[in-house]
């Protein structure tokens, strides 16, 4: 298995993990991948079909033949089989949905809103539960957001995981780039048949909370 950004979920389901669709998966599975101090890498590894066998180091006389390049990948969308593929191979961790609201915080980085605080107070005002996914581990990340109805969250690669949401979900992505960009989560939604919205009332990083509010109560009927 390549090493396609490894740090990155978006990158380590669709331009890593996704290359198995090119394998009999339903046989014993030879891959080498190094190991890692990725928790996040590591985690996703561990819980993969027990029929998935990894080498950490190569092994003299077996051939391990590299799948780089040969999956096809675009700019921001994966091809529609891999989110699929991906359900299916993590299907065991993945839970009915009971309705939950959720907030995918981000910690650090550009995307993160300037009044990032004034969103998660307005937001557990309706039972929101704020969670920073990069401090779970990779299974319960996939339970939690397959368990929500409601998921909003800056644009980031912690949204890679609502290839697990149920078909009753919607996603919220907080970007201000237009709809033909960075197409990435729609794409998912789009394919996988939950609902999706791109808020874009931002300016410098200050998201517009009456404009928020708005939307998420008028799509969800909650008062």
């Amino acid at each position: 298995m390549i090493d396609a950004g490894e740090g990155n979920p978006y990158h380590l389901l669709f331009y890593m993990i996704s290359n198995f669709l090119l394998t009999d998966i339903t046989k014993p599975l030879i891959y080498y991948y190094k190991k890692t101090d990725s928790r996040l890498v590591e985690g996703i590894l561990s819980i993969l079909p027990k029929n998935f066998i990894r080498h950490t180091e190569k092994i003299p006389g077996i051939n391990y033949k590299s799948m780089n390049g040969l999956l096809p990948n675009f700019i921001d969308i994966a091809i529609p089989r891999s989110y699929i593929f991906l359900r299916d191979l993590f299907k065991d961790y993945m839970s009915e949905c009971k309705h939950t609201r959720i907030y995918i915080r981000r910690l650090r980085g550009a995307r993160v809103p300037t009044n990032d605080e004034q969103i998660i107070e307005m937001l557990k005002r309706y039972d929101y539960k704020i969670v920073i996914l990069e401090n779970e581990e990779p299974k319960e990340q996939i339970r939690i957001v397959s368990e929500a109805s409601s998921i909003i969250s800056p644009h980031g690669a912690g949204l890679a995981w609502t290839v697990f949401c149920s078909p009753l979900a919607s996603v919220i992505e907080i970007c201000e780039n237009t709809n033909i960009e960075l197409k990435h989560y729609a794409h998912i939604s789009y394919i996988l048949g939950h609902r999706f919205f791109r808020f874009q009332n931002i300016v410098n990083g200050v998201v517009d909370m009456y404009e928020l509010e708005k939307l998420f109560v008028t799509l969800y009927a909650i008062h």
